[in-house]
């Protein structure tokens, strides 16, 4: 288990660094949403003290505040980044 609150600050970066689009919002919880907007695609990655959970919202998908994907380790929270940015060469999150 990772902290998953640091992981937000790295993503936010890595956003940052690459040109996308996000904004996020940050909860009394301490819970934080990050809304991404990437290649006509829009995703939500819910950050908790102890996981992330990962969804992607389409068209024909409506948004639940139940993630598609929860998880709970960091190198699988960056193995999911580098398949939704899958276009963008040598992410890092450090």
């Amino acid at each position: 288990m990772g902290n998953f609150f640091d992981l937000f600050d790295r993503t936010v970066q890595f956003l940052d660094n690459s040109q996308i689009r996000y904004d996020f919002t940050k909860f009394d919880s301490g819970a934080i949403v990050l809304d991404i907007w990437y290649k006509n695609k829009f995703y939500v990655f819910q950050f908790d003290i102890d996981n992330v959970g990962v969804s992607e919202v389409g068209e024909d998908v409506a948004f639940d505040s139940r993630a598609d994907k929860i998880i709970k380790d960091e190198k699988l929270f960056i193995l999911e980044v580098q398949r939704v940015f899958f276009d963008i060469p040598n992410i890092r999150l450090s």
